[in-house]
Parts: C-alpha cells; sequence; structure tokens
C-alpha cells in the first residue's frame, strides 16, 4: 500500500508492505498499482460531492459535460443518472421495468 497526505501544500508519501508475498518485494514509491474496482468509488464520491455542491446535475444531458458528444443521439438524449445506473436508451420508466422476482 502507498499512502499520499498533502498538508499545507505540502506531500508526503509512505509506503507499507511488499509487492508480492513470494517475492518479498517492497512497496516503493515507483510501485505501480492496479486500481481495479476501486475507482468507481472515487468516481462516485466525485460526482457526488459535484451534485451536493451544485456543480454537476445528474439530470444534465451527457453532452453538457462532454462537448465531444452535442450533437449526438447518445451525448443529447443520455442524462449522467442513464450513466451511472447503468440504464442508457431506455425510454420507459424504472419503475416499468421493474420485474417480480423469480424466486
Amino acid at each position: 500500500m502507498a499512502v499520499g497526505v498533502v498538508v499545507d501544500g505540502h506531500a508526503r508519501v509512505f509506503d507499507y508492505g511488499v509487492v508480492s508475498l513470494r517475492a518479498r518485494v517492497p512497496v516503493r514509491p515507483d510501485t505501480l498499482f492496479e486500481i481495479g474496482s476501486a475507482s468507481k468509488t472515487f468516481t462516485a464520491t466525485l460526482a457526488s460531492y459535484a451534485v451536493v455542491t451544485a456543480h454537476m446535475s445528474l439530470s444534465e444531458a451527457v453532452s453538457r459535460y462532454f462537448r465531444s458528444l452535442r450533437g449526438t443521439p447518445f451525448g443529447d438524449r443520455v442524462s449522467l443518472l442513464n450513466l451511472v445506473t447503468h440504464t442508457p436508451g431506455r425510454d420507459t420508466p424504472a419503475s416499468a421495468c421493474r420485474r417480480p422476482h423469480p424466486l
């Protein structure tokens, strides 16, 4: 694990552990880590903060924030809420898509 902390504009990095249990290679400042699904947590946290501070609205079209998508069906008809809930392209309300549990 590597932890970075910034206090009063000064950055400090602390390294802990090993890269491989088998090789016992210690973590160093230049060690590369795979972030995998952890990035979803950071993205959701930052998006939530942007919504709470009124810098972003989940009901807005994707093209408002991604200019390269302006004038495209995806950019102009899909909302940020559609993206985070994996529902782009659905024309029906979420309540109409619910099915009874198969059990």
